[in-house]
């Protein structure tokens, strides 16, 4: 995969955890898009990449088309919104979470995205 390519797919991922807190040095997906934009030479990407899991140096995982690993910053943002949820408990989904959600994810498919076009759903199964 080439760099740009995978800069833009990595943008559509983090996209969706900017509504938390960040936690981590590449919280930030700018400074993600940098770190990854002026990585020396392909180990050094990649690396980068590798960084943001948990496996240990000599795991490799091959699983990537199913619930599988996720980068460090899911992982933080996952655990501070779960424990906010568990302090101020409260039915369903908050709606202006959901509608800030639905902004992200328009601006990262492109102007010819409308929110009122975008259907997120909580659970597939």
């Amino acid at each position: 995969m080439k760099r740009r390519h995978f800069i833009n797919a990595i943008g559509a991922v983090t996209g969706g955890v900017i509504i938390g807190k960040p936690t981590n040095i590449f919280a930030s997906s700018k400074f993600m898009k940098r770190s990854l934009k002026n990585a020396s030479d392909d180990e050094s990407f990649w690396k980068i990449i590798r960084d943001q899991f948990l496996f240990p140096e000599d795991y490799i995982y091959f699983n990537t088309g199913g619930i599988g690993a996720v980068p460090t910053i899911v992982l933080n943002t996952l655990e501070s919104r779960t424990i906010e949820l568990e302090k101020y408990p409260k039915p369903g989904h908050d709606h202006n979470n959901w509608i800030e959600v639905k902004k992200i994810c328009t601006g990262l498919l492109g102007k010819g995205c409308n929110i009122d076009e975008l259907a997120l759903i909580s659970t597939a199964t």
